[in-house]
This record gives C-alpha cells, structure tokens and sequence, in this order.
C-alpha cells in the first residue's frame, strides 16, 4: 500500500501575496502500526529553473539528474523533481522540508488571484508492506507534464489480476497547480474509465483545488495530492488514469496506483534417474518455478530421502543445502 502527505510554503494562494514564501514547512505522515516501509519519494515543484536538492528533517535530499522535470505552460517555467529518500522515513511521525527555492519574479506574482502562477512546495509518498494488507503490485509514475484545455492519459497497466479477483486497490495523484479560484469547471480525473470524486478534496467538476486528500489538508496552496481506494478495473478494460483541465492552470507530477495482483505461485517438481540396484547411485532432481507475478526472495525446498538410501551429496547453482539425518533442505539465494 501507500500514503502521502504534503505541505506549501505559500502563506496565501491567491494575488501577490501568494509569493510571500515561508522557509520551511511542517507535515505529518501516518502508517499503520508495525508497517514496514518499503520506500519513500520526496517530490518537490516551482516556478523558473530547477532547484536540484532540498531538505527533509534537516538531511539534503538530492534530486538525481534523471528525476529532474521541468515543463512550460503559459510562457512560464516551472520545474520539479524527486529523490529517495527511504533512509530518512521510518514511520509515522512528524516531518520538516526545507531548502527549496523559486522564482518570485512578477510573472508569477499577478496581483490577481486568478492569474496568479506561484508553486512552491512538498510531497512524500511511502509505500509500505503489512501483515494485514492483502498483496498488491505498486507502481509509481513520475515527471512533470503541463495541462490546459486538454486531457492527459496515464497508462498504468503494469499489474497481474488475481485470478479469484476481489480486494480494493490504491489510486493517487500528485500536481501542482498555480491559481486557486474555486471557479473552475471542467477539471476531472478518472481511473479505469470511472470519473473520481471523494468530497471535499476531489470535485466531478473541480479536481485541481488546492485541497489534498492524502494528508486530509484543505488548503494545501498549489499542490493537489489526493489518495482514493479504487475497485480493481473490471475484466477487459485498462488502469488507465485520465486527466482533463479546461481553462485551470495544472501541471501533472506523479500518479500511483496499488492494484490486487498474483502473489508468488512456487511449484515443485521431482524426477529420478538411475536403476534401483544395490550399490547404485540414484540421482533425484528438484525443479521449483514461480507461475506467479510476486518475486519470492525466501524459498526452501525439503525433501526426505528413504531410509533404504544412504545420502551422497545435494547441490545446486542459487542453492545452498543442508542434511539433517534423512531430511534434505535447500535454500535459494537470490
């Protein structure tokens, strides 16, 4: 599974005072209890050139080359970018981002609100394992893509259904956006053809509102992070995520998506070869396969050997083997 929480540094949204920006800013993320945290991506965004590294809990936080984005839309520059930041995130608790700078120049500080162009701010997502949560196939998709007076389609297609079906599935989005006027119609997202509302974070007709589900916050200035079970897409159609804005100013960052899927299926097969004869070696072979979407990284195989046979030797590339009296185990190594 995955949560989120975000945070701006715009003391307001909307007219000039939108680029009268905080240093830092405060959030807070939640997992469940004993949830293992798998990873976690901060994503930053702002006007003009790229700022490469920031900060999280007072550590700097780097941006690598390749997850860095920048987009135009409306003449006007803006960038974002990502870094793993899974060292950092252990659990719930509170965080502080800090370090990012932006342009604040004009172009972007219109004193009205409804051309206002100012983003400047966090996300952090964080996919995590639990006992309690059925298996599901994560998969994150990043970068920056303006949208105005236009639809954007994500596919995200890559996830094996299970074959018995059921089970909820996770879908989120992550766009910043620079004016905020609540006036805006024709803005939507869909998942899997169904047109998504969770009120009040996601509207049928004002999707992009400043508003973010993910950490229940309703007035994240210029981000929209919002987080929504889903059903598993029906037989015969595409996980696909779309994206549509009329005139709203938006730019699209991240979009995730946890979906049922096959877990590990191991198999195991035995085959001999030898004649039974005293004195004679008789050599057995154990082949075990996944038919299953799920890697499996602890997998043993045990075999008992009959008491008739005295044991000579057991090995395989991968496999480390153990006797125990008649009891042969081997384990894989990778």
């Amino acid at each position: 599974n995955f949560v989120g929480t975000q945070a701006s540094i715009q003391s307001k949204n909307g007219g000039a005072k939108a680029c009268d920006l905080k240093t830092s800013a405060e959030a807070s993320i939640t997992l469940p209890a004993d949830a293992t945290v798998l990873a976690a991506i901060l994503y930053w965004a702002g006007t003009g050139e790229v700022d490469p590294e920031v900060s999280l809990n007072t550590k700097t936080a780097p941006a690598p080359a390749a997850r860095r984005y920048a987009s135009t839309i409306d003449g006007l520059p803006f960038f974002a970018a990502a870094a793993d930041v899974t060292s950092m995130v252990t659990g719930s608790g509170k965080l502080s981002f800090g370090g990012l700078s932006v342009s604040t120049a004009d172009i972007y500080c219109a004193k009205q609100q409804k051309e206002n162009a100012m983003i400047a701010g966090f996300a952090l997502a964080v996919v995590y394992a639990h006992a309690n949560e059925k298996y599901r196939a994560v998969n994150f998709y990043e970068g920056m893509q303006a949208v105005k007076n236009t639809s954007i389609t994500v596919p995200m297609r890559d996830y094996t259904p299970p074959a018995n079906g059921g089970g909820s599935g996770r879908f989120g989005y992550l766009v910043w956006e620079g004016d905020k006027t609540g006036q805006q119609k024709g803005d939507t997202v869909s998942f899997a053809g169904k047109l998504l509302q969770y009120s009040p974070f996601i509207h049928k007709d004002d999707a992009f509102n400043s508003k973010s589900g993910a950490n229940s916050d309703e007035v994240s200035n210029g981000i929209d992070f919002d987080i929504v079970d889903v059903p598993p897409p029906a037989a015969g159609t595409h996980a696909d995520a779309v994206f549509t804005t009329k005139d709203d100013r938006v730019l699209l960052s991240m979009a995730a998506v946890a979906l049922p899927s096959k877990p590990a299926d191991l198999s195991i097969k035995k085959t001999q070869e030898g004649e039974f004869k005293l004195g004679n070696e008789i050599t057995y072979t154990l082949t075990v396969s996944n038919e299953g979407a799920r890697p499996d990284k602890q997998v043993t195989a045990k075999d008992t050997v009959a008491a008739a046979l005295g044991f000579v030797s057991a090995e395989g590339a991968d496999w480390t083997c153990t006797r125990n009296g008649q009891l042969i185990s081997c384990s894989y190594g990778k």
